[in-house]
């Protein structure tokens, strides 16, 4: 079995036998396609607060997220949300045992 020309395979957009023009009209429709993402990114804009550039911002580029920023904060907020849940399951089980004991 042939390996498949460069581009067309799985996943391809392109027809595996069109001609040069609509290969070429095929290519530039997938590229505008891809670039529409770019144009909701520079129309979102970034933060005030971001460091992240405007060109960084049309190649898709994002903030990262709180875990890499912030993992301190991230590891107080678990450990709080986790001591909250501790809390929720020692009341829910007094409950029953004082629903189970008739009060």
């Amino acid at each position: 079995m042939s390996k498949p020309p460069a581009g067309i395979g799985r996943g391809s957009r392109l027809a595996p036998n069109a001609s040069l023009p609509e290969a070429a009209a095929q290519r530039m429709a997938h590229l505008f396609s891809k670039l529409s993402i770019s144009v909701k990114n520079m129309m979102k804009g970034t933060e005030p607060t971001s460091n992240i550039t405007r060109i960084e911002t049309a190649l898709g580029f994002r903030a990262p997220g709180s875990f890499i920023q912030d993992p301190e904060g991230l590891a107080h907020g678990l450990k709080f949300k986790g001591q909250r849940e501790w809390k929720a399951k020692e009341r829910k089980e007094r409950r029953t045992e004082h629903r189970q004991s008739g009060g």
